[in-house]
Order: C-alpha cells, then sequence, then structure tokens
C-alpha cells in the first residue's frame, strides 16, 4: 500500500483469535476502518434489488439506490432509534420506505392492479 500519510513502519496486531502478528502501520489502519464499509456491501449485497437482465447504467443506478437506502438506515438508527427499544431490521425499514414512495400505504395481498393511485 502507497501512502504518504506514516513513515513505513511495522506494528503489532492481535486477531480475533488473539494471534499476534505483524502489519505495516497502513494496512492495520486500513484495516480498523474498513468494518463499516465491509457490513455496508454485505447488507446491501443480500437486499439488492432484482437486476438481471437490464442493461448496465440501470444495474448503476440501482446500486446507487441501494447504497442511498442502506446510508439512510444506518443515519436513521443513529439518530433517530437511539434506545432501540423495538428491533427496527433493514428490511422493514425497506419495506417501509417503498411503501412511502409509491403511497400504497398498508396494501398487503390485494392485486395491485385494482388500487386507485
Amino acid at each position: 500500500m502507497l501512502t504518504t500519510l506514516d513513515q513505513p513502519e511495522m506494528i503489532e496486531v492481535t486477531n480475533r483469535c488473539g494471534r499476534k502478528r505483524k502489519k505495516p502501520k497502513e494496512i492495520a489502519r486500513y484495516n480498523s476502518f474498513m468494518s463499516g464499509i465491509d457490513r455496508a456491501d454485505q447488507m446491501i449485497s443480500y437486499y439488492s434489488c432484482p437486476r438481471k437482465t437490464i442493461r448496465w447504467y440501470k444495474k448503476v443506478i440501482f446500486h446507487m439506490l441501494d447504497v442511498a437506502a442502506w446510508n439512510a438506515f444506518f443515519l436513521f438508527k443513529k439518530y433517530v432509534i437511539k434506545n432501540n427499544v423495538k428491533k427496527y431490521g433493514y428490511v422493514e425499514y425497506r419495506d417501509n420506505l417503498i411503501r412511502s414512495f409509491t403511497k400504497l400505504g398498508d396494501v398487503v395481498g390485494k392485486d395491485l392492479v385494482s388500487v386507485d393511485a
């Protein structure tokens, strides 16, 4: 890894199993800040928009919507739900987000063609 932030230095880090290893300081810093990004990528991959047969630019747009929805959920949990009295997951948040954008409300199990817009 190329960086101008630190001098080349090896530091000792402990992994999850308790084993100590020497790593470059830059790698240890990178690994300490990557957990949030990895978690976001993981959650987005679980609940991404279905898009098997569409063109590449539409895939990019849907991915950007997925990232925006995950970021909104993260901020919602951080600033709105502080006490975590009720467990509120990403799937429930995304479902409510879609319902609010499409104005479906509590339409569940009904034929959507017959619903007046």
